[in-house]
């Protein structure tokens, strides 16, 4: 079950002292963690606070499917945000906040909120994220958010953009030759974005015959696995890695990091290692 720790926030400090304050911060810090609420729900996917009183955590209840749990006492106490029209088997994968705005990524697509939580309606132009973060230090006022994921009908890995609060995004290629899974976008140029795999062993077992069709075959790498009516799992490999980098392609464990300066027009590999780790 998941539980809510809180702690001290962090001062901007210069370069040259960060290493000194943050080995001091962590020695401070040890004895003030604490947590201040427990069981909140059964399973706890994200969270994101706005200010040290207002926050959100996505996650699922058991028997009563996504939730979407709002606190203003800094954790103390959460309650419900309303979620009723959503179906009981969607999984939720992200939540972060800024101002009014909420936005929540899951299997189904990205939803979004406008009103502080009140109300959640689906996004378009999306897909599949793992994560999302706003823009900046707050989104420009929450209404930018970057979602980072896959996103099989338009052949595209990478960031999902939007610039109105989370209702439409724009989908950007990161030009990976594995699975993206997390972003970081500290100003409107600069974005980051995290990718990785890890070996099958065995392979996994083919779509069933219901979804069969849905996906390209490809022999590539695994995103998240997603039980079918079946209950088998319904693999969907990823088949559209960009072609430039498909000879790097590897089926055991990647770690790649990319990166943009120009809001997402061009992007470059400053880091990727194959055989090791993964990034997750």
């Amino acid at each position: 079950r998941a539980s809510w720790i809180s702690g001290p926030g962090r001062a901007d400090l210069s370069m040259a002292k960060l290493l000194l304050v943050l080995a001091l911060a962590a020695v401070a810090s040890a004895a003030s963690w604490r947590i201040v609420n427990r069981n909140i729900a059964t399973i706890d996917l994200g969270v994101s606070f706005i200010d040290p009183n207002v926050g959100y955590t996505a996650g699922t209840m058991n028997g009563q499917g996504p939730a979407i749990l709002k606190s203003v006492d800094g954790g103390v106490t959460f309650t419900p945000c309303n979620v009723s029209n959503w179906g009981a088997d969607l999984l939720l994968l992200d939540i972060d906040a800024a101002g009014e705005s909420v936005v929540v990524t899951s299997i189904g697509g990205e939803l979004y909120s406008a009103d502080g939580g009140k109300s959640f309606h689906q996004s378009v132009g999306g897909g599949q994220s793992q994560s999302i973060r706003h823009v900046g230090p707050n989104g420009e006022g929450g209404h930018k958010f970057a979602a980072t994921g896959e996103y099989p009908l338009r052949h595209v890995e990478g960031v999902a953009y939007s610039v109105n609060s989370g209702k439409t995004f724009q989908l950007y290629d990161s030009k990976l030759y594995t699975a993206a899974r997390y972003g970081a976008f500290p100003s409107d140029a600069t974005w980051y974005v995290s990718a990785g795999q890890w070996p099958e062993t065995p392979s996994p077992p083919p779509p069933p015959q219901s979804i069969a069709g849905a996906a390209p075959k490809h022999a590539n790498t695994r995103k998240s696995q997603i039980y079918g009516a079946n209950g088998r799992v319904a693999y969907r490999p990823v088949a559209f890695r960009n072609p430039e980098v498909a000879a790097t392609a590897v089926t055991g464990y990647a770690a790649q990091l990319s990166k943009t300066t120009d809001g997402g027009a061009t992007w470059a590999t400053v880091f990727s290692q194959n055989g090791t780790f993964y990034f997750n």
